[in-house]
């Protein structure tokens, strides 16, 4: 569901290589989020 509706829109973005340092950071933001996420979900 998520490739069909958003994938068009994400893909050039990914192609492009100036965009690369934006999703590093994004990539990093992402998984601190999730897994402060996950234990907040765990000991809450």
């Amino acid at each position: 569901m998520i490739r069909k509706y958003i994938w068009p829109y994400i893909a050039p973005i990914f192609q492009s290589k100036s965009a690369e340092p934006v999703l590093r950071v994004l990539g990093m933001f992402l998984v601190v989020f999730g897994l402060v996420y996950t234990l907040a979900g765990l000991f809450l």
